[in-house]
């Protein structure tokens, strides 16, 4: 994607639950069954979780849906393997696969379409995803933050405990023209002894018109903006098809 995938999806991949243990990602699919069944149009419950990562969705969306799930790291899919059972995974980029099938649900959360580098980039990830609905189906995507939501020359620490492993995460956060960058620090303590690795992450900042827009133009018949809510803590896009 024009540069070095961070460390957290590939050699780090081990750490990822880690961090985001205390996400609620129950409460986060409780919202996306609503939305789909608010919008979508067909019948069927076949979901794709596009850039899934190790799963943390899929484990409660595929209470309610036939599910799969594709990713570009082979690390984070091992670990969504072993975690989340009755879905099928997929290694595949999410501006370019090919799964010859159809689904009545696609989601794209956590912001990972935010990694995207370009607006050919997007425009070839939205065309998958509209090629990959079937009529009158929908797409739910959480962005990147906006220029105006981003925060520069932030540091923020957090500590997060899983088992008998501690992580401190540093985050160090600047802008470049139109992309937000994050250099992350991490400190892992597990039976008394520590290790230290750096990681890197570039997102492109959100602008909703043109995303919107973009939408349209690939195919989709209406396009919704979701504010944050309580309910979610970001803002989501819905496109039907």
């Amino acid at each position: 994607m024009g540069y070095k995938q961070p460390r957290i999806y590939r050699d780090l991949s081990f750490l990822y639950d880690v961090d985001y243990v205390e996400k609620d990602y129950q409460t986060e699919t409780e919202l996306i069954k609503i939305l789909a069944h608010r919008y979508k149009k067909t019948g069927e419950k076949k979901l794709l979780d596009v850039a899934c990562g190790t799963g943390g969705h899929l484990q409660f969306l595929k209470k309610c849906f036939v599910c799969s799930g594709i990713d570009i790291s082979p690390a984070m899919l091992a670990i969504a393997q072993k975690k989340v059972k009755g879905v099928r995974f997929q290694q595949a980029d999410m501006r370019s696969f090919n799964l010859n099938e159809s689904f009545n649900v696609i989601t794209c959360l956590f912001s990972s379409i935010g990694y995207l580098r370009t607006l050919q980039d997007l425009k070839a990830t939205l065309s998958c995803f509209v090629s990959h609905l079937k009529s009158g189906g929908i797409v739910i995507i959480e962005p990147w933050l906006a220029a105006t939501d981003y925060e520069q020359d932030r540091v923020d620490v957090r500590t997060t405990k899983k088992g008998a492993v501690t992580l401190i995460r540093l985050s160090i956060s600047k802008r470049h023209r139109h992309f937000s960058i994050i250099d992350m620090h991490y400190l892992m303590v597990k039976q008394h002894k520590a290790c230290y690795w750096p990681d890197h992450h570039e997102f492109i900042l959100f602008e909703k018109n043109r995303f919107m827009n973009l939408m349209k133009k690939v195919g989709f018949q209406r396009v919704i903006y979701l504010k944050k809510s309580k309910a979610y803590p970001r803002s989501l896009i819905v496109g039907i098809k």
